[in-house]
């Protein structure tokens, strides 16, 4: 039961720090720090 929340934890984690990611690319895009979206694949 621990070992299978520790996975559900750590996939919650990952995906929280992708989308801490992609919004940090957001806002620099919008403040134009970059001048084209990168592509990247969700995993």
């Amino acid at each position: 039961v621990l070992e299978r929340e520790l996975k559900r934890a750590k996939r919650l984690v990952g995906d929280l720090m992708m989308d801490k990611e992609l919004l940090e690319m957001r806002v620099a895009r919008q403040e134009g720090k970059l001048p084209f979206a990168r592509q990247r694949s969700r995993r």
